[in-house]
């Protein structure tokens, strides 16, 4: 994918995806402490790879890829590691399924 060779506004426009701010993770530490919660936590395995991609993005084929002409490219249909918008196309997905598929609300904040 080589992501490192990408040029801003022209392979790509937005990569921006939120982060929790170490003060805000703090404070739900604090609160489940104080309180006596149970923390949970989970980990998507290749969450990137997961990641329907909202633009046309090709790529050269990979090394021994066996299948096809050699001057071919392929198209990505999900996300990949090194894509500079991986992150945000992450983002976009989990946000969806959270908020349609299992009708959680998001915060305007």
């Amino acid at each position: 994918v080589k992501g490192y060779s990408k040029r801003p506004g022209v392979d790509y426009n937005e990569t921006f995806s939120p982060v929790a701010h170490l003060s805000s993770v703090r404070l739900i530490f604090a609160l489940a402490a104080s309180t006596n919660l149970k923390l949970r936590q989970l980990d998507v395995v290749g969450a990137f790879l997961q990641a329907d991609l909202h633009e046309e993005i090709y790529m050269k084929q990979p090394t021994r890829f066996s299948t096809g002409d050699p001057s071919q490219v392929c198209r990505l249909k999900k996300s990949l590691y090194g894509l500079k918008q991986a992150g945000l196309e992450w983002n976009n997905t989990i946000n969806q399924f959270i908020c349609e598929d299992l009708s959680f609300v998001r915060l305007k904040s």
